[in-house]
Order: C-alpha cells, then structure tokens, then sequence
C-alpha cells in the first residue's frame, strides 16, 4: 500500500528543486494529486514495478510534464493535465479530474510497455513519449525511470 503522504512528500521533494515555477494557489492541488498517484500505484502498478516505483514515475513524469499543474496545456493545445496526454493518443478526451489523468497516462504508459516489451523496463515508455514506434526517445525513457528509481531508493515509502 502507498500512501499519499509519502507521495506529497515527493512531490514537494521535487517542487524544492524549482519553488519559482508556480503560481499561486497551486499547492492547495498538490494532496489531491498525491493521493490519486498513491490510490492507482497502489491498486494497478505499472508492469515489472512496485507500487512505490509506480508512484514515484508518476510524480517524475508529472513534474517532467507539466510541473504538477493539471490544467496544463501542452503541444500548442494538443495535450492536456498533468502528464501531457494527447486526445489523438488516448482516443478521446482527456479527462479534467486528476484521477481520470492518473488512470488515462497509466493507461497509455501500459499499451507503450506491452508495444516495447522487448526493450529492458527503463526504454519501455518511448512509444508514449514518441508515438510511432520504441526507437525513439530511449533517452528520455532511460532518464525517467532513473530519476523515479532515484527518488524510490533516497526516499523510501513511509507509512500513514
């Protein structure tokens, strides 16, 4: 089980690195997202991750993103929320509640890692972060999941 606290803690874990890039209000949202991060990790991780490693891509790939903002817009309007998720990717609109973006982006990121399952865990979400195929953005893939095993092996999982 994951449990929101530890998720918010990661969350502003990663808000220290740039506590500039916000307006204000927008922490006020932060509880909110943590909690839907730890609800989904905890009942539907990704394939080949714990819960915990689940929980911590998340909050990588929405820092990454959208820098925990779930009204972010991205790609000149293309993609919406927390994790830039695009209408075209997911077939239909992406949803505006933050536990409708969780469940949409873990959607996606599952279909990219079934479609790249022959490439190791860490370069299987470069059809997401693509599209088209698993040989681009292998770097970028690389480079998330490491920075989630990071936060997962410097800030391990608390209890309530």
């Amino acid at each position: 089980m994951i449990y929101g606290k530890w998720v918010l803690f990661l969350l502003l874990t990663m808000l220290a690195k740039e506590p500039a890039s916000h307006e204000d209000g927008f922490m006020e949202f932060l509880p909110v997202e943590a909690e839907a991060f730890a609800e989904e990790a905890s009942a539907r991780p990704l394939p080949g991750m714990s819960p915990g490693l689940t929980a911590a891509l998340d909050v990588v790939m929405s820092w990454h993103e959208s820098r925990f903002d779930s009204t972010a817009l991205h790609d000149h309007g293309a993609g919406y929320g927390l994790f830039g998720t695009h209408a075209a990717t997911w077939g239909a609109p992406i949803p505006i509640d933050v536990p409708g973006q969780v469940w949409a982006w873990h959607s996606l990121a599952k279909m990219s890692m079934r479609i790249c399952a022959g490439r190791p865990l860490e370069e299987r979400l470069a059809q997401y972060m693509w599209g088209p195929d698993c040989d681009h953005r292998l770097g970028m893939s690389r480079s998330r999941v490491w920075e989630a095993e990071r936060l997962l092996r410097d800030y391990p999982p608390f209890g309530p």
